[in-house]
Parts: C-alpha cells; sequence; structure tokens
C-alpha cells in the first residue's frame, strides 16, 4: 500500500493523494483502507517511510566527517529521487521507523566527536536541514536573470558574475554549503 502510495505522489504530486484514489490504485474501495490505516496522516507518514527505505547508509570508513558527508549525499539522492515527496520531510517530525533509523545512524556517527548528546543532536539537525533545505531550494525553478545586462553602475559584482559565468550549478552550492558546515563542525573541547 505504501508503495502505491508513493507512486502516487512521484506521478502526481502530493496534493493527488487521497484515500480514494489509493483504493483506485490497489483496486479496493477507499472504506477497505481504513482496516490497515488510521487515515491520510498515517499514509503520509508511510510514503515517507517508503521513500526512506531506499536509503542506505554508506559503510562507516572511521573518518566521521567522511561518513555525516556520505550519509548526507545518500539522504540527498534519495529525496531528488522523490520530489513531490520533498514536503513531508520539511513539515513532518521523524516518527516512522526509517527516519527513526536514519536519526540513530546519524546520531552513531557523531558520537565519536560529539560526546555529549545535545551537540550530537544539534549537529545531525543542521547536517540534515541543510539537505532538506537545498533538496527544496532545487524544487524551484528560480527565475533566470540575465545579470550582465544589469547597470554596471548599480550592479557592478553582478555584472561581473554574468559576464564570467561564476554562477554556480545547484550541486556546487549544495556540495560546497555541506563540505562548509562540515568543517565548521567542530568538537568542543574537553570542559568547554
Amino acid at each position: 500500500m505504501l508503495e502505491a502510495a508513493l507512486q502516487i505522489v512521484d506521478q502526481h504530486g502530493l496534493k493527488a493523494l487521497s484515500m480514494r484514489r489509493l483504493g483506485d490504485a490497489l483496486g479496493v474501495e477507499a472504506m477497505s483502507l481504513y482496516h490497515h490505516v488510521e487515515g491520510k496522516e498515517a499514509v503520509l507518514d508511510g510514503v515517507h517511510e517508503a521513500v526512506l527505505r531506499r536509503l542506505r547508509p554508506p559503510p562507516p570508513t572511521g573518518c566521521w566527517r567522511d561518513d555525516v558527508r556520505a550519509l548526507a549525499l545518500a539522504l540527498a539522492e534519495v529525496l531528488g529521487a522523490h520530489p513531490h515527496a520533498l514536503p513531508l520531510f520539511a513539515t513532518r517530525a521523524a516518527v516512522t521507523p526509517g527516519s527513526l533509523h536514519l536519526v540513530e545512524h546519524g546520531l552513531r556517527v557523531l558520537a565519536e566527536p560529539f560526546p555529549e548528546l545535545p551537540r550530537r543532536v544539534a549537529a545531525l539537525q543542521a547536517v540534515v536541514s541543510w539537505v532538506i533545505g537545498q533538496q527544496l531550494v532545487s524544487l524551484s525553478a528560480p527565475e533566470t536573470l540575465d545579470y550582465a545586462a544589469l547597470s554596471p553602475e548599480a550592479f557592478p559584482l553582478l555584472v561581473e558574475v554574468g559576464c564570467s559565468g561564476a554562477l554556480a550549478t545547484h550541486e556546487e552550492v549544495f556540495i560546497f554549503g555541506l563540505d562548509a558546515l562540515l568543517r565548521g563542525l567542530r568538537p568542543q573541547a574537553p570542559g568547554g
């Protein structure tokens, strides 16, 4: 049932997911679905779970920054494969087994540099928030502005950007920001 719900979301978007449409996809009456789930909220949690089932955390390397980076890239890849489901990750708490396993894995990876649990949680939340936020940004098609055509007196740097081709791709921005974030995550000094 969850895979059918994810397929509807992938093909038609979150707004298209309804108990009736899910029942049609499964060849059953919508009311019979309530024997298996409590309602649409549970189906949305199931879509969240179905996406995360596809996430395979890479094996540990022994370097926490490399491991967190690999986990962030794996999460970005899975979320990028299901862009219509992405708003669920920005608006719903991590309550499904898949999301809880992801959090548990991330906290385990960050245990060595951040022995204090509150700092470890904050570090993981920062990384996951970056991934989700950047994936959401990638969904919006920004208006293309011809920076080279702007007034060089008013916007000299933007004109230079436009003339030089210095605009980064979304993926370049994502990697740049992720690496900067990971470099900025510093374990607390003992007694600090």
